[in-house]
């Protein structure tokens, strides 16, 4: 069964998301299949692994060059009472040239 938003910021204990995040909650409810895998590039917080677990998936993996940033997705995994079985966060070096996205290639998945 699918949630709304709201569920998903009561979950969360989150203000209202900004419009891409939600545009992705919801693009992760719509395709999200049951039991399926989830990436997040450039994990940040970890809403979206987050809102993904809490929707099913049965492995999230999260990533970002930011040390900072995979410390503060994995507490809040873990405030958010995701097992750490279910999840794991990579740091990724960027490519140094700015296109932060091109570092999903270092990804050993």
């Amino acid at each position: 069964m699918k949630s709304s938003l709201r569920s998903i910021r009561a979950w969360l204990l989150v203000p209202e998301p900004i419009p891409t995040t939600r545009m992705c909650i919801a693009m992760i409810e719509k395709y999200l299949k049951k039991t399926g895998s989830f990436l997040d590039v450039g994990t940040g917080s970890g809403i979206l692994m987050i809102v993904a677990a809490k929707l099913g998936a049965s492995k999230v993996w999260g990533t970002d060059n930011d040390d900072i940033a995979v410390d503060v997705a994995w507490q809040n995994l873990m405030q958010n009472r995701i097992s750490e079985t279910t999840f794991k966060i990579l740091t990724i070096p960027s490519c140094g040239h700015g296109d932060q996205s091109a570092s999903i290639w270092w990804l050993p998945i």
